[in-house]
């Protein structure tokens, strides 16, 4: 009894005589020598298709098939939704149907899903077609070429299961048990086999008298010693040719012998090479079509294809469209075989798409094939031989792009002298497919970036594309790639376009770009990238395009860092026109201080101060100048310690230019404070002078900081004082308690001014008279000249505790908390001395100890004086105040753990 047994992800049939024949019915049946059995696909559709050749007692299985037997078996299948189409597509069948009827496609072994194709596939046997005619039904829709191609292949498997004595088994197609009636010998009392069937037997018949003369001939003369050489062994096969057979008796031997094939392959080659040795001139191509299959068939791919090339000439016509359409598949499986055998590809090869999907996989990451063994010396000496095969060209012009593409990419991998050149030859040849043209594309722009895949090129900063002329590049593939589709159109405009982005702007135009640009999905994060290098070139001469349509351009350039982009920005600024709309506004608006902060900078002259011109255009220029000098002031990005003294003082005077300029007060003053705490870091008093006097006719809030630190260093210097001093006194507004308070305060310093304001009548906010003998102050940030005046006052005056902690320490907020912990009565951070950033770290470190436990006050003054007045008031304030309530509980839980 015929048996199947499971072997992975296979099933293997052991049958023998008209078993064996039967079963070979079974789509995607072949014969495996190996293991001496049929090999068919482990799918559920094979169980069903031997109950209806054999019936459910007809065969057995291995025992460890019992769950799978049931499995299949015990399936409802419900009836078809929709209307289903079959068409004949390059030798397979071709489903269309509703997704609810899938089901219904897998009961046909060797079922396959194409999700390029969007249709299921089976091998075209009249089985499938047979199976999927009782599954739909009257909803089943066949094409002609489908319908006449099955019918052949039906004649030829009846011709096959008469020379074994059985009658072809009867498909019921619309059977409403959903049963097949399995195959039974034809027995004397039943009626005629049908008349294909005689004209079978007619035509056997009429080939054995054929052959019985033939050998008599012979025969005769061997008698007569006519012939040096023994005689022939009788073949193998019921037929044998003669090299004076007729014209149909030659047709029927190849058929025959095509027929067998598949069973036999080795005796049906030794068969069909004996009949070659005499055969007539016109029955020699067919009779190689028939030795190239049964190779292929046996797995001798090398002999398939030799024997198949001379057989498939494209100059000659088809000898026969069924046999021609058997070679070529056989020659298209040969190739697939030898290149999965010797160029080293990640997973079997199994077919063209297989093929296309590695080559794609290999081309964006470097995982399709292995490149040792692709490079090698067996493996280009195959891809080149395929290359240059005109059968492959002409009977798969796909595939033989393929392995151009493959012949490329080990060129390539092997670091082979003008790769390059090859590339972009193979590219220009007009031969080339349009999948094939996608493929080089993407094989030219690796070889440009020096990369083995497309992702480590992926959006790395174009390089130069040397002295190769690639204004034709750009054109070709705009027309070119409409025809591809899928990732290998993504991938292939991204790369034409990196091969481009250096070059002239000439050699695309904006629409050849914008083109390029929408074959990449507009939801894909490489289409971004790509928008990038279609502005690329265009940033210099275009830039109102580029910002229009190329959106991506502005967004990658932030993501760069300026070491790399900076150069570019520089040209992109010495080109533009400027004006609103500009590129350089938005570069400057969205690039580069984001850039800063985000990636950081290596050289600060390159990366930053040559494009503060470019930050100057913007409107914003003093609000992206401001955040700038912040950042580098406050050590926010990594480089921001590279940053000389004399990059800083500019940067921060750059940034005081352009506050004025725009008029505004708040960045003004804070591009002022800023700058001098720079210099007075320094100790360049006579620079701070210079810029305070330069201010004293600018704008009034600016006007009266310059004045407010002019008057200290007169006093300090014993010069004349008193225009600095009349500035602040006549200040008004917000302003006058801010610089009443100043002036009190330095009048504690210095008597002269303590006289001035006496003269003018001005009521000093603080007295010399004070005594805070046990308190304990803090003051976070200040200069030495601050600190060199106030704390005598302080100190000697008024008895207080005073802890003075520097800018640079008070930039680390939990130092600043530690000596502001135990027993400090009050927290001042002088804000206009140690920056933004570092007082609102000090400020959140304080808050943690209840803000009802610590005094925490921001001091927005510059000078000594109004620290002083600050301090003295906000001691006084504190004594005369009410008893505040108690601390909560948290605080006191945060006391005890201090």
């Amino acid at each position: 009894m015929p048996t199947l047994r499971a072997d992975e992800n296979r099933y293997l049939f052991a049958a023998e005589g008209r078993e064996a024949v039967l079963a070979a019915r079974i789509p995607g049946a072949r014969p495996n020598a190996l293991h001496h059995a049929l090999q068919l696909p482990r799918q559920p559709g094979v169980i069903l298709a031997l109950d209806d050749l054999f019936g459910p007692e007809g065969w057995d299985c291995s025992a460890e098939l019992s769950i799978e037997l049931a499995d299949a078996r015990g399936r409802v299948h419900a009836e078809p939704q929709q209307a289903a189409t079959l068409d004949l597509v390059n030798g397979e069948f071709a489903i269309e149907c509703a997704f609810a009827d899938k089901e219904l496609v897998k009961l046909v072994p060797g079922y396959r899903w194409s999700a390029p194709n969007r249709r299921w596939f089976t091998p075209a046997t009249p089985m499938a077609l047979d199976l999927l005619r009782r599954r739909f039904g009257d909803l089943l829709e066949v094409s002609e070429d489908a319908s006449t191609f099955a019918e052949l292949r039906r004649a030829d498997e009846d011709a096959s299961l008469a020379r074994t004595g059985v009658a072809p088994p009867a498909l019921a197609v619309a059977n409403p048990a959903g049963t097949i009636t399995p195959a039974s010998p034809h027995a004397p009392d039943e009626p005629a086999p049908e008349p294909a069937f005689n004209d079978q037997v007619a035509r056997l018949t009429t080939a054995m008298k054929s052959l019985e003369g033939t050998i008599r001939a012979l025969t005769a003369r061997l008698d007569g010693a006519l012939l040096p050489a023994a005689a022939p062994t009788a073949s193998a096969f019921p037929l044998a040719a003669s090299s004076g057979a007729s014209a149909s008796g030659v047709q029927g031997e190849w058929r025959d012998l095509l027929a067998r094939a598949p069973i036999e392959p080795a005796e049906t080659f030794a068969a069909a090479s004996r009949l070659l040795q005499t055969a007539a001139p016109e029955s020699e191509r067919p009779l190689r079509e028939v030795m190239g299959i049964a190779a292929a068939l046996n797995g001798d791919y090398a002999s398939a294809l030799t024997y198949l090339r001379r057989a498939l000439d494209p100059g000659q016509p088809a000898v026969d469209p069924d046999l021609r359409r058997e070679a070529v598949a056989a020659y298209v499986q040969s190739v697939l075989a030898l290149v999965s055998a010797e160029c080293g590809p990640e997973r079997p090869i199994g077919s063209g798409v297989v093929f296309e999907e590695l080559l794609l996989e290999e081309l964006i990451a470097d995982q399709g094939f292995k490149d040792s063994v692709l490079a090698s010396r067996p493996s280009q000496d195959r891809l080149d031989y395929l290359v240059n095969d005109p059968v492959l060209r002409h009977v798969a012009h796909r595939l033989s792009d393929c392995c151009r593409t493959a012949h490329l990419v080990g060129i390539s991998k092997g670091g082979a002298w003008m790769a390059v050149e090859r590339i972009i030859d193979v590219l220009r040849d007009p031969d080339l497919g349009d999948d094939g043209f996608a493929f080089g594309l993407i094989v030219l722009a690796n070889n440009l970036h020096q990369a083995a895949s497309l992702l480590e090129w992926e959006y790395r900063w174009p390089d130069e594309a040397g002295s190769e002329d690639l204004a034709w590049l750009a054109p070709a593939a705009e027309r070119r790639l409409l025809g591809v589709d899928g990732r290998l159109a993504t991938y292939a405009a991204v790369s034409c376009l990196a091969c481009i982005a250096t070059g002239p702007a000439e050699w695309a135009t904006t629409a050849q770009r914008r083109s390029l640009v929408q074959l990449v999905p507009p939801k894909a994060t490489i289409r971004r990238y790509a928008e990038f290098l279609a502005g690329f070139r265009l940033a210099t001469q275009s830039p109102k395009t580029v910002l229009t349509q190329f959106q991506g351009y502005l967004q990658v350039l932030a993501q760069c860092p300026l070491s790399i982009t900076a150069p570019h920005l520089v040209e992109v600024f010495m080109h533009d026109s400027g004006g609103p709309g500009s590129i350089s506004r938005a570069i400057a608006e969205s690039v580069v201080v984001e850039s800063i902060a985000a990636l950081g900078v290596h050289e600060p002259e390159a990366e930053v101060m040559d494009l503060l011109d470019m930050l100057a255009e913007s409107p914003r220029a003093d609000n992206l100048m401001n955040r700038l000098a912040r950042m580098v002031e406050d050590g926010e990005f990594r480089g921001a310690e590279l940053f000389t003294r004399a990059q800083r003082k500019q940067l921060y005077a750059r940034a005081l230019a352009v506050s004025r300029k725009a008029g505004h007060d708040g960045d003004s003053v804070e591009a002022f404070d800023r700058l001098v705490r720079e210099l007075r870091d320094e100790g360049a008093s006579e620079e701070v002078r210079s810029l305070c006097l330069g201010l004293q006719a600018g704008p009034k809030a600016l006007r009266l900081a310059a004045a407010s630190v002019l008057l200290g260093l007169l006093l300090e210097a014993g010069e004349p004082f008193e225009e600095a001093a009349e500035t602040l006194r006549k200040a008004h507004g917000d302003e006058s308690r801010e610089t009443l308070a100043e002036l009190a305060g330095l009048a504690l310093l210095f008597p002269n001014l303590s006289d001035y304001l006496a003269s003018h009548a001005v009521e000093e906010s603080a007295k010399p008279d004070a005594d805070f003998s046990g308190k304990r102050i803090v003051i976070v940030g200040g200069h030495q000249w601050l600190q060199k005046h106030a704390m005598p006052v302080m100190e000697e005056r008024w008895k207080l505790t005073v802890t003075w902690v520097e800018p640079d320490a008070a930039k680390n907020g939990d130092r600043a908390l530690d000596l502001a912990a135990g027993t400090a009565d009050l927290i001042v951070v002088n804000t206009a001395c140690i920056g933004h950033a570092a007082s609102g770290r000090v400020r959140q470190e304080a808050k943690k100890w209840g803000e009802d436990s610590k005094p925490f006050l921001l001091q927005n003054g510059r000078g000594v004086g109004s620290l002083l007045s600050f301090v003295k008031t906000a001691l006084e304030s504190e004594e005369t105040a009410p008893e505040p309530k108690r601390p909560s509980k948290l605080a006191d839980k945060r006391r005890l753990v201090r």
